[in-house]
């Protein structure tokens, strides 16, 4: 798990020339610019993985910021970002739900079942095609299927070694 002292669990995940300009995007999506909701989207941006809202609570507790939103407001933000479409929610092997970026190349995510780090996946022609066959297959069933995000399993190369 990533904790503040931990020094992977602030790993950028995305390049320094990708850097979106949050109040933007905020005002693009009709939300307001507040300094939490900032300092929420720049320390999902900076997280080597999805992030609990526990884990989240603990990055904001350690730093020394002022207007440091409370649990229940960091909670909202949250959520307020997943419904805009910034963020998603993504489930846990122990059933909690994690929060990342959402990003526009990638399908889904992978969770090794040994250290638990999440890791996205990239879109890729042959995963759009097996989910394409899935929402196929639901649809012989009289189902109809909404855009997935794939959720899989394994053991990561690091834990393998």
């Amino acid at each position: 798990m990533a904790y503040p002292s931990d020094s992977t669990a602030m790993k950028p995940a995305h390049p320094p020339h990708t850097e979106p300009d949050w109040p933007a995007l905020l005002h693009a999506k009709g939300l307001r610019v507040t300094q939490a909701t900032l300092l929420v989207l720049e320390l999902m941006q900076q997280a080597h993985s999805a992030l609990s809202h526990e884990e989240l609570e603990r990055l904001v507790i350690a730093l020394d910021a002022s207007n440091k939103p409370d649990r229940v407001t960091l909670y909202r933000i949250l959520e307020r970002l997943c419904q805009a479409g910034l963020l998603r929610k993504v489930r846990h092997s122990d059933r909690s739900w994690r929060f990342a970026l959402a990003q526009e190349q990638e399908t889904g995510n992978f969770e090794c079942t040994e250290c638990h780090e999440l890791t996205p996946l990239e879109a890729d022609e042959k995963l759009s095609e097996a989910m394409a066959l899935i929402g196929t297959y639901l649809k012989t069933k009289g189902q109809q299927a909404v855009p997935s995000f794939l959720n899989a399993q394994g053991v990561c190369a690091k834990c393998v070694n």
